[in-house]
């Protein structure tokens, strides 16, 4: 019973976490990211790279997760920050990430999660 009362306790926690995922996170075809993440073990990681993305890329950078399938079919994560500003800034708040947060993280992954940026064209075309 009490191994049940806490599989049923760690199972609530898990959906709070992944409802706070939901809420840092776009995501491009939702389920199969979520059993992706489920499976490779990564919502702690992506809960955790929330401080330090805001960090370099600001509070309100728009991160989209995606799922990115190489030549010899080898999956990883994608999660794209939305960067509104030109390539150079892009580049030095990618970098800035990197060193504070993702080198000292990324071993723990297994090549499973990456992060990079793409430019936001669109707030360019509206300035």
């Amino acid at each position: 019973m009490i191994g049940t009362i806490h599989a049923l306790y760690l199972m609530l926690d898990y959906d709070k976490k992944f409802k706070l995922l939901e809420q840092s996170y776009v995501m491009e075809n939702r389920s199969e990211i979520l059993a992706f993440i489920k499976r490779n073990w990564l919502l702690e990681h992506l809960l955790e790279a929330r401080v330090p993305l805001a960090s370099a890329f600001g509070e309100a950078s728009l991160k989209k997760l995606t799922l990115v399938k190489d030549g010899d079919g080898f999956v990883t994560l994608l999660c794209l920050i939305i960067f509104p500003g030109s390539l150079e800034e892009a580049r030095q708040e990618l970098k800035s990430f990197d060193e504070s947060w993702w080198l000292s993280h990324s071993h723990l992954v297994d090549g499973k999660l990456n992060f990079d940026f793409e430019l936001d064209c669109a707030s360019k075309h509206n300035a």
